[in-house]
């Protein structure tokens, strides 16, 4: 989950694998392209192997650049990492919600 909430970006992110997460970035960029981003780590995540679900949130700075259209926010997971699909790594959000699910 992404939401805006006072200059703040909250992000929730999972671990969905059968490894824990470790030395991984966050990535969060103006833009479909994030062309200009900002690298922020993700603190370690345990693997659900119980499946109990694991996450952690992250609760950064964040101000609109002047054109305030989408974000990109992408895990760059630690080099070396093997993953079945990248596909969860990232999403482009072009409306903000609050922390309670309001635009």
């Amino acid at each position: 989950m992404v939401a805006s909430n006072s200059g703040t970006l909250e992000v929730t992110i999972h671990n969905l694998g059968s490894a824990p997460v470790s030395d991984a970035l966050l990535q969060i960029g103006q833009g479909v392209f994030a062309s200009e981003s900002q690298l922020h780590p993700i603190p370690s995540i345990e693997a659900p192997l119980d499946l109990t679900p694991r996450s952690v949130t992250l609760t950064l700075p964040y101000k609109p650049g002047p054109s305030a259209g989408p974000i990109t926010v992408r895990i760059l997971p630690a080099p070396g990492t093997d993953q079945i699909t990248a596909s969860n790594d990232a999403v482009i959000v072009s409306t903000l919600v609050g922390p309670h699910g309001t635009p």
